[in-house]
């Protein structure tokens, strides 16, 4: 065995380990969201009656994920290359927006205020994902750094394949 093979045995293990890690954090981030945004509109039209207001979830979250990754979370991956600082602050913040958004849309609720309580999830969890989609960017960043030009698009497709199943 050469000392590029021995190189090679080392580096797979290692990116068998990384691919093993991000695959999980993929079907972690597929499943919490799939399963949560399919009840969570059932629940908004159910409080507020209204197809639009309950539609509003959606493009406000796609519009806030969108303008957050492109705007400055990828930009500050790119500059100060923090990608894992990146994932675990997204998580962390959307975890704790997920807390103070319940504590807001409860309130509403006991004033018997439906259509507040409806709004408080909608732009609650459109801020949520803007932080989330710092994570997504961290993420994707990590996933360019740790495997090669050769590797990428084998390990993405297989990245993908495992999240799109969380999302049965």
């Amino acid at each position: 065995m050469t000392k590029a093979d021995d190189a090679e045995t080392l580096a797979s293990a290692g990116l068998r380990d990384v691919f093993f890690n991000l695959s999980l954090f993929q079907f972690l981030t597929f499943v919490r969201r799939g399963t949560f945004y399919t009840f969570m509109i059932n629940y908004l039209y159910m409080l507020m009656g209204n197809v639009t207001s309950t539609a509003a979830l959606g493009t406000l979250n796609m519009l806030a994920s969108a303008l957050g990754q492109n705007l400055l979370w990828g930009k500050i991956s790119d500059r100060y290359k923090a990608r894992a600082t990146l994932i675990i602050a997204g998580e962390t913040i959307a975890g704790l927006t997920y807390i103070v958004v319940f504590l807001i849309h409860r309130s509403f609720l006991d004033v018997e205020n439906n259509f507040a309580a409806g709004l408080t999830i909608i732009f609650g969890l459109s801020i949520l994902e803007f932080f989330w989609s710092m994570s997504d960017v961290g993420w994707a960043a990590l996933l360019t750094d740790v495997t090669t030009p050769k590797t990428r698009g084998k390990i993405t497709g297989a990245l993908n394949f495992i999240a799109h199943l969380a999302e049965w």
